[in-house]
Order: C-alpha cells, then structure tokens, then sequence
C-alpha cells in the first residue's frame, strides 16, 4: 500500500471586508457569549491561535509593556515568544479582565 500524500499548507486568509463582516456580526452570532466574541476578536487582532488566545492566562500578559509572553509549552513550535498587544487588543483584555474575579488564573475559563 502506497503512503498517502499529504496536505499543503493552506494560504487562505480573510479579506478586510470578511473581517468585517464577521467582526459586526459576532454579538449577533454569539449573543450569549462574550467570551467567545473576545477570544475571536483577540485572534484577528494579535494573528495568534484559537487555542493559544482560549487558554491566556493572567501569568502571560504583560499589560505595562503591551506584551503577551506565550510559554514554549503552550504553542505549535515549541518555542516561547512575545506578542505585542495593540491598544484595541488591551482593550479587549480590559474587558475580559473587568469579568473575572482577581483570583481567576485564566481570562476565559470554561
């Protein structure tokens, strides 16, 4: 039998006018879900993952410096790195912050 051939990676990215659409769109889509709207608008606005942006822990941000410090562990290569947050994408993490106890480790638990 005859290995199969594999996938290419895809190169397929939103058009301004798709980000749009779905930015507008999400307190329609997900009404009963702020989290879900902030974990999206966070991965359009920093490029990063689903996963990585789901899982942000308090631990990682550094807001002063408008940085978010990604553990190795906790991304696809392995290699730790800082993701600079814009004024919107601190604006969104203000908001996520301003709904969770001081004592919740991760901004979007459950």
């Amino acid at each position: 039998m005859e290995k199969p051939t594999g996938s290419a990676p895809k190169e397929r990215s939103l058009s301004d006018d798709e980000i749009k659409a779905l930015w507008s769109e999400l307190a329609t889509a997900l009404p009963k879900s702020k989290n879900c709207q902030r974990i999206i608008k966070l991965c359009l606005v920093t490029g990063q993952r689903v996963g990585e942006v789901a899982g942000m822990a308090r631990a990682e941000l550094m807001l002063k410096e408008k940085l978010w410090q990604l553990p190795g562990a906790r991304v696809k290569n392995k290699f730790s790195h800082d993701v600079p947050l814009s004024d919107l994408a601190l604006e969104i993490i203000h908001e996520a912050l301003a709904d969770i106890p001081d004592e919740q480790k991760f901004l979007f638990a459950g």
